[in-house]
């Protein structure tokens, strides 16, 4: 049908980060992320240049070290972030590596965003299409209430 949805995935292995940076790019509404680490500059400074033009982006992140130390930015300064214990019998991280864009594509996968991650083996998906991208934002919502009551 011509009202079909445009829907496709894409897997990558290698130059992750640079897909991502396009996928920022590309982005013209809103973006959310929820990533269990979160160091990397070229990204961050990807998603300051789509502020300045006027973008949606929140931030869930795990609130732990990594996240805090040794890192040359603090997302607090520039978005909507919000740093999330999960709490539980054993510790445990909030493991999530998902970014929302316009609420039709998603990525996600192995890939923190971190400098590390270039160097290991990681993989994303980027998914397009709509029902997905709704299925993750309940999560990123269900994630940012958890944030909001600690």
């Amino acid at each position: 049908p011509a009202d079909a949805e445009d829907v496709s995935q894409e897997i990558h292995f290698e130059h992750i980060q640079a897909e991502i940076i396009e996928e920022i790019r590309n982005a013209k509404y809103v973006i959310w992320i929820a990533m269990a680490w979160f160091t990397n500059a070229s990204i961050y400074a990807e998603l300051l240049k789509k502020k300045k033009q006027g973008l949606d982006i929140v931030i869930i992140i795990d609130d732990n070290d990594r996240n805090r130390n040794n890192v040359p930015f603090v997302l607090e300064d520039n978005f909507e972030t919000y740093r999330i214990e999960i709490k539980s019998q054993y510790k445990n991280i909030m493991h999530d590596k998902f970014c929302i864009i316009d609420l039709k594509t998603v990525l996600h996968g192995t890939f923190n965003w971190t400098v590390a991650a270039n160097y290991n083996k990681e993989t994303v998906s980027i998914d397009r299409n709509r029902e997905t991208a709704e299925s993750f934002a309940n999560e990123f919502l269900k994630l940012k209430r958890i944030a909001i009551r600690q």
